[in-house]
């Protein structure tokens, strides 16, 4: 019993070690799926949206298509409010 419960500790601390050095969750790349989207047509839309860190900041990167379907992008370098 106490071999099992120590190894059931270590397995959580290797748990929770890692959440805590994970990256960032919502860095990374977004695409819109339009097959599963609701979307009305004729209005404008993000394709794609990318975070990546930059040094102490976030840069967005966002490539998409306005009203009359003509594609757009954008970009803004910013801190995030947490």
């Amino acid at each position: 019993m106490k071999t099992r419960t120590c190894a059931l500790t270590f397995v959580l601390f290797l748990l929770a070690g890692a959440v805590c050095f994970a990256e960032d969750a919502q860095l990374g790349t977004w695409k819109l799926n339009e097959a599963k989207s609701k979307l009305a047509p004729g209005i404008p839309h993000n394709n794609t949206l990318v975070y990546e860190a930059a040094g102490d900041s976030v840069k967005v990167t966002i490539d998409g298509t306005s009203p009359d379907g003509k594609p757009t992008h954008n970009e803004r370098t910013g801190k995030m409010d947490r």
